[in-house]
């Protein structure tokens, strides 16, 4: 007989003799410690969140059967791993069949073991219960004293809300502790012989959504970042150049391969949603309100943005498919020319780049067979920002409020409906830094912005940048003779320690930035 109320999931587990056994969670059922303790007796269990680190993971674990945890929409075993995998998922609907989940995940999770005995008790005599009636059962067994849990405000991310008794709201949550992980998760990372910067793009994104500057516990926070820009400036400086003759065939790796590979897929309606200023930390919290709106499937992947991470570069660049800025032209007819080039039947097809809209749903759009469309949201919002401290904690709650303002999650539903696959992307991510006191002489400089001077030549460009200590790159492919000085790390050329949010340099938040299919 079932004491526990996870024994459930245990069963099903054991029920397979695959040495590899992935388990969609998406209830995050997995998440509870006595569940893990009891489950490592038997398994090695592992979250799956990158898939170094699952491979490194079933290396160390050849001996014993091992359980893969899905815990998020959007996540993706490799295929050889998955082949020959057994395929299990864990519900709340296993454990209370005849309960409403939507009403049971407003609970916490340490509150199900007491959910679960009472429920046991009525089970045999309970009909099926919608999530009003689940929820007022559970309120009235926690108000008579019968059950002991708490009551959340689910929202998919990394803090809850906790009812008080004065029905104020006190926000909680395990901040702290997914720091930790993910500090340890990306430390793995950068110990493996190969360095995977999407995957460590996306790893470093969720920990920096959580503002970890904030935290009392920040030393390695720092250390890490001035690590990881170290480290990914000497491969931007050794290999950046070679991503552009990567194969776009499951994906685009650079910003301007975008146009070709949806160019190879065989639906007929395509939308590209670009973001612009939207690095992985923004998508996090895009994410969350296209969540409470009901759309939860996500492919997530990772492309280089141009450097200069520029809207007139790299923006440019994803919508013409040029690299080279010479070359570029405007992104409306480059967009055009892109799809008649690239699209079978391109020339015969309908297509339309709106720019710079207000979030607002038009049925405009139903009108292109391919379509653009450029929400300047998190860009306006991370420019016009006043920090408070060394973190973007400020520009998120901005976007959270302004999200419910808009009409995106409504746009991206009705496009779906109408049969577009849909791809979300941004022309480069965005940090917060701070002025190092350096200014350049206005008249030798072709383009000047916070993060990114674009020289005329090598001679004036290595000039100021020998004289100040700063960085020199330079590229014919992508930049013909003109030639970048940017800063290190987070600073931006302007008074000294001044703080504000920019782009345009090489941060891997800047240049490593989402490309997310949205499936439902």
């Amino acid at each position: 007989m079932m004491r526990n109320w996870f024994d459930i999931l245990i069963k099903k587990a054991k029920r397979s003799y695959s040495r590899l056994i992935i388990v969609k969670d998406l209830d995050q059922l997995g998440s509870d410690q006595l569940f893990l303790e009891v489950l490592s007796q038997d398994f090695a269990v592992v979250c799956f969140q990158g898939e170094l680190a699952l491979r490194q993971f079933i290396r160390q674990h050849q001996s014993q059967q091992i359980l893969i945890l899905i815990q998020q929409e959007g996540l993706y075993v490799p295929f050889d791993i998955e082949h020959s995998s057994d395929l299990i998922s864990w519900t709340l609907a296993d454990i209370f069949p005849r309960l409403d989940s939507e009403a049971l995940r407003k609970f916490e999770l340490d509150g199900y073991q007491s959910i679960f005995d009472a429920y046991r008790e009525l089970a045999d005599s309970l009909t099926m219960q919608d999530e009003m009636q689940t929820l007022l059962l559970i309120r009235e067994w926690i108000a008579t004293g019968k059950v002991v849990a708490r009551e959340k405000g689910y929202a998919g991310g990394p803090h809850v809300k906790v009812l008080k008794p004065d029905n104020g709201i006190e926000e909680t949550g395990n901040a702290e502790i997914e720091y930790g992980q993910l500090v340890k998760e990306i430390r793995l990372l950068l110990d493996q012989d190969n360095i995977d910067w999407q995957i460590i793009a996306r790893s470093w994104g969720r920990l920096e959504y959580l503002h970890p500057a904030e935290m009392v516990e920040c030393e390695s926070y720092w250390q890490l970042d001035s690590e990881i820009c170290q480290r990914f400036h000497d491969f931007i400086s050794r290999k950046y150049d070679h991503l552009f003759f990567a194969s776009y065939k499951d994906g685009p790796v650079t910003i301007n391969q975008t146009m070709n590979y949806l160019g190879t897929l065989e639906n007929e309606r395509i939308a590209l949603l670009c973001f612009d200023g939207m690095g992985f930390p923004e998508w996090f919290g895009l994410k969350e309100y296209l969540w409470s709106n009901k759309l939860r499937g996500f492919q997530e992947s990772a492309i280089f943005a141009l450097i200069p991470t520029l809207t007139f570069s790299s923006r440019t660049s994803l919508f013409t498919g040029e690299v080279l800025l010479e070359q570029m032209g405007s992104e409306s007819s480059g967009f055009v020319k892109a799809v008649n080039k690239l699209f079978p039947n391109g020339r015969n097809t309908t297509k339309q780049l709106f720019k710079n809209t207000d979030g607002k749903w038009s049925r405009n759009y139903l009108g292109y067979n391919v379509l653009g469309v450029i929400f300047d949201i998190i860009d306006n919002v991370g420019h016009k920002s006043i920090l408070f401290s060394r973190s973007k904690k400020n520009m998120h709650q901005q976007l959270q409020n302004l999200y419910g303002q808009t009409q995106i999650a409504l746009t991206i539903s009705n496009l779906l409906s109408e049969g577009y696959r849909v791809f979300i992307t941004s022309d480069h991510g965005c940090i917060w830094c701070y002025g190092n006191g350096i200014r350049a002489d206005k008249y030798l400089v072709e383009e000047r912005a916070l993060r990114a001077l674009v020289y005329p030549n090598r001679k004036l460009a290595e000039e100021f940048a020998t004289n100040n200590d700063l960085i020199l790159l330079e590229d014919k492919g992508l930049l013909g003779d003109k030639v970048l000085v940017l800063p290190w790390g987070r600073e931006m050329f302007t008074s000294k320690d001044k703080i504000s949010i920019s782009h345009g340099g090489i941060h891997i938040e800047e240049v490593v930035i989402p490309f997310v299919e949205v499936l439902s």
